[in-house]
């Protein structure tokens, strides 16, 4: 398995577990739930840039979680705010700056 040149993570969150503790419905769900998610743990096992990108608006994720990946992340980071994004339509406000924030970060990515 070869090791990825960077990884791109749009509305994440550093574990399940900060997820279920955002919502109360998720909470009952994640009784009966085992994996945890750490997706934190993941990004800085994978030791490569890490391009987070949250809209400030998602209505699944809270913005704040995204934060809180970002401050796990140990390897070269960027976060960037889609502002007005919401979970599934995080371009919708402003696709230029969306797309320009990936095309930046792959561009900065070593070949």
């Amino acid at each position: 398995v070869s090791k990825p040149d960077g990884v791109i993570v749009e509305a994440g969150f550093p574990s399940a577990r900060a997820v279920v503790g955002a919502s109360p419905v998720l909470a009952i769900l994640s009784a009966f739930a085992s994996y945890r998610f750490p997706a934190g743990e993941f990004l800085n096992r994978a030791n490569v840039p890490v391009l987070l990108m949250h809209g400030d608006r998602d209505s699944i994720i809270p913005f704040a979680l995204g934060r809180q990946l970002h401050d796990q992340v140990t390897a070269p980071k960027t976060f960037v705010t889609i502002a007005g994004g919401d979970h599934n339509d995080a371009t919708a406000p402003d696709p230029a700056a969306y797309w320009s924030a990936i095309d930046s970060f792959v561009g900065s990515l070593r070949r």
